[in-house]
C-alpha cells in the first residue's frame, strides 16, 4: 500500500521506474531508465503555437506533473486523467462551448468535431503504421474518396469511457507510464488538429 513518502526519500526515484530499461536499437545495449528519459519523452510531445494561451498553460502544467511520476509512479495516472480533461477543454473552446456552464460532454464534443472534420485519422500517429509504411488511413478511402475515419470512430467509442473510468473510479487503478504517455500524446494531437493554422 502506498503511503506518504518520507521527506528523506522525496527526491528518490520510485522503484517501479527503475524496473524499466532503455535499449539502444543499434548496439542492443540496455541501461536503466533515468529521469532525463522521462523529460525527453515529454519534450517530444508538444502542441501548436496557435492553440489558445489557456490551453498551453494547462498542457504544460500536465507535462510538468508527469515529471513527478519519476518520484511517485502513480502520478503518471493522475497526469493521464488530466490529459482527458485537456481534450475536453480544447474541444469546448474550438466548438464554441467555453462560456456554457455545463459542458455538452466529451462524447458529444468528439462527435461534433469528427462530423465537422476538425479531427481526422491522419492527424493521429496511432492511426499509422510505424514501420516506414504508408499510413493505415491511406487504405481506408471509400469510393467517394473520403477517409472512413475509422480511428476517429474508435476514439469516439473509447475516450469518453476511459475518461469516465479515471474520473469516476470504482477502485484504485494505475494505468502506468506507457498508457499515460499515450493519452497525453493523443491529447496533444487532438489539440493540434483543432487549432493548427495552415500557413502558406
Amino acid at each position: 500500500m502506498d503511503a506518504l513518502k518520507p521527506l528523506s526519500q522525496i527526491c528518490q526515484a520510485d522503484p517501479l521506474n527503475e524496473a524499466f530499461l532503455i535499449v539502444n536499437r543499434q548496439t542492443e545495449i540496455a541501461r536503466p531508465m533515468e529521469i532525463a528519459d522521462v523529460h525527453r519523452r515529454l519534450s517530444e510531445i508538444s502542441i501548436c503555437e496557435d492553440a489558445p494561451e489557456d490551453v498551453h498553460r494547462y498542457f504544460n502544467s500536465i507535462r510538468n506533473l508527469y515529471i513527478y511520476g519519476w518520484f511517485h509512479y502513480p502520478i503518471f495516472s493522475l497526469g493521464g486523467t488530466l490529459a482527458f480533461t485537456l481534450m475536453e477543454m480544447g474541444l469546448r473552446i474550438r466548438l464554441g462551448y467555453q462560456d456554457e456552464k455545463r459542458s455538452p460532454g466529451l462524447s458529444r464534443l468528439l462527435a461534433e468535431a469528427i462530423k465537422k472534420e476538425l479531427l481526422v485519422d491522419q492527424g493521429f500517429t496511432a492511426a499509422q503504421i510505424d514501420e516506414g509504411s504508408e499510413p493505415v488511413v491511406s487504405a481506408l478511402a471509400q469510393s467517394s474518396g473520403k477517409p472512413k475515419q475509422e480511428y476517429c470512430a474508435i476514439l469516439l467509442d473509447s475516450l469518453p469511457y476511459l475518461r469516465n473510468t479515471f474520473l469516476h473510479p470504482a477502485a484504485y487503478s494505475n494505468a502506468g507510464s506507457s498508457g499515460a504517455f499515450t493519452v497525453l500524446r493523443t491529447a496533444a494531437e487532438l489539440i493540434n488538429q483543432l487549432f493548427q493554422v495552415e500557413r502558406e
